[in-house]
């Protein structure tokens, strides 16, 4: 692979894109279909990072209930009194298989003034306004402080969050991974598109094989 594309593991951070109740779970209001299916292997590979001592950052999804934070698409909705990642709501938090202790919740205040929220030893939640990762977060900063050079991208849902992280990701020189098994709504022109910008797409035992 190319010098300037190759994964450096020891100076990776994974990604979680949206993995919260109301966007992963059947019965959920905004459920995107396949997200509850990649949670097992997502799962995995967030707790070889937990062991690994790698730093994981959860980027999340809050909505007030007046709309006034929400995209333009789905603002009526919430005004209308649709509750999706309502903060403080159940449907609002990390989904529990990825939770670093069942007890850890999401402090709205903090994430809601874009500060991130430490959840565990190497691990953070970061709220984003819109569909990428780095539009008017802390993001960047904490993967700087972090010393961070490559970044392991899953979640929900491809063509929305996680390809719009990636792109971001990208422009700023950062090595990408996808995680091809743990990011729901992939196809394969999506994938085809992203290798042509140099994304590594892998699988989760792929990861961990080359994170050990």
């Amino acid at each position: 692979m190319d010098q300037y594309l190759q994964p450096i593991w020891q100076d990776s951070a994974l990604l979680t894109i949206d993995m919260q109740e109301d966007f992963s779970r059947q019965h959920a209001p905004a459920y995107i279909e396949g997200t509850d299916k990649i949670i097992p292997e997502l799962s995995k590979l967030v707790q070889h990072y937990r062991q690994q001592q790698r730093p994981i950052i959860h980027v999340v999804r809050l909505y007030k209930s007046n709309g006034s934070n929400v995209d333009l698409c789905r603002r009526r909705a919430v005004e209308q009194g649709m509750n999706i990642v309502t903060p403080r709501s159940d449907g609002a938090e990390l989904v529990k298989e990825l939770k670093p202790d069942h007890s850890v919740t999401f402090d709205a205040q903090k994430l809601l003034k874009t500060e991130p929220q430490k959840l565990a030893q190497q691990e953070w939640a970061i709220y984003k306004p819109r569909w990428g990762g780095f539009f008017k977060t802390g993001l960047e900063q904490l993967l700087q402080d972090l010393h961070i050079s490559t970044l392991v991208v899953a979640g929900c849902n491809f063509p929305n969050c996680p390809r719009t992280t990636i792109y971001e990701a990208s422009e700023r020189d950062y090595r990408i991974v996808l995680v091809k098994n743990a990011v729901s709504g992939l196809y394969p022109r999506g994938e085809k598109e992203l290798q042509n910008i140099g994304v590594s797409i892998l699988n989760t035992q792929e990861i961990i094989s080359n994170t050990q």
